[in-house]
């Protein structure tokens, strides 16, 4: 059942497991706010874990199980997940250095947003330059058909220097926004 969670899916009394581990909370309702204590009493507001979730989505810890109202954790009766909307999606973060090289000829495994031709990474962009050389046994015609420095995301896209600032400044990847991303300043 895949649906997105609401305090209003929860009621004083019911069981909740997060995470791989499973580990456990019960809910009980304190001067109008729903908390969360595990077996040892530590927790917080179901709004705090909520939102915490919310917030890591990729995360597999994300999961929350709905055990229901019980004194003991009996067996998993509703098995929650986050739908996740586009404008809620995880942030997307600046992975490596990467060269779009366009032969006009579609590839497989590139990039999702890449139609044709094929995308070298690496650490820095020099990098990539090597691997290319090092492929082509020196045929430097293939450098011909650069079409783009850029770099590769988490979300297996191929994103120019300027999306790419964009991305690293939203992430903390960088401190200050910039125009162009250069992978000196990532690492």
């Amino acid at each position: 059942m895949v649906k997105d969670l609401q305090i209003e899916d929860f009621r004083d009394g019911d069981i909740i497991g997060l995470g791989k581990n499973g580990r456990c909370f019960k809910i009980t309702e304190s001067e109008g706010d729903l908390i969360a204590k595990d077996k040892d009493g530590h927790g917080d507001t179901l709004k705090n874990i909520l939102t915490g979730c919310e917030k890591n989505l990729n995360n597999i810890y994300n999961r929350i199980g709905l055990f229901g109202n019980s004194n003991e954790y009996p067996d998993l009766l509703y098995d929650f997940n986050f739908e996740v909307k586009e404008e809620e999606s995880p942030l997307e973060f600046i992975i490596c250095s990467s060269i779009w090289f366009d032969d006009e000829k579609r590839h497989l495994n590139q990039p999702k947003n890449i139609k044709s031709g094929y995308v070298i990474s690496g650490r820095r962009h020099h990098d990539c330059f090597k691997t290319l050389e090092i492929i082509s046994r020196r045929n430097h015609d293939l450098l011909n058909q650069e079409k783009e420095q850029g770099f590769l995301t988490n979300e297996n896209r191929f994103v120019d220097r300027e999306e790419a600032a964009s991305i690293a400044y939203k992430y903390n990847q960088i401190s200050e926004e910039k125009d162009r991303l250069h992978s000196e300043d990532l690492y």
